[in-house]
């Protein structure tokens, strides 16, 4: 388990030197480091916004449940990232798989944006449909696929709607 000290520590940490790159393999390790450093900052934004939004006395239980979990998925997320932040793993990186790479349209570090959007507390929370209990399971996965007309949803969503303001 990562400790807090350990994270900022490693965050803060310079690992290439970022203003005067010598060569492409140095721009590739850069950009790696600093896209790391990006979603491990993106991720610990969104925990705390599952901490500090909801007033968690006026949460139903699933909410509540919901947020812990995916609170546990983003710190997990968080772990893996900080494990990459590594010299010797962004060089194997940016030698073996961005080397291999024949199109340069590449990026040295993709994120996981679905399990982030997925984590955040507004795409899980606020904005997540499967919340309605009025959805049903054939509804949401109409809407997953972009097949359910909104005029279609709405009937289905007053009551929650005038819940919501």
């Amino acid at each position: 388990m990562v400790m807090i000290d350990d994270l900022m520590d490693r965050l803060q940490t310079q690992i290439f030197e970022i203003n005067n790159p010598e060569s492409q393999f140095e721009i590739d390790c850069v950009k790696r480091e600093l896209g790391i450093k990006q979603y491990m900052n993106i991720c610990q934004d969104i925990i705390m916004q599952h901490i500090e939004k909801p007033s968690l006395n006026s949460l139903c239980k699933r909410k509540e449940l919901k947020i812990e979990k995916c609170i546990s998925n983003l710190v997990r997320y968080l772990e893996e990232l900080y494990h990459e932040l590594d010299k010797d793993k962004i060089e194997s990186y940016c030698t073996n798989i961005i080397g291999s790479k024949s199109f340069t349209s590449y990026t040295t570090f993709e994120p996981y944006i679905m399990f982030l959007i997925h984590n955040s507390y507004y795409g899980s929370v606020v904005t997540d449909i499967l919340w309605a209990p009025e959805i049903t399971v054939m509804q949401a996965m109409k809407i997953s696929q972009g097949k359910l007309d909104l005029e279609e949803l709405g009937k289905f969503l007053p009551n929650l709607i005038n819940s919501q303001t």
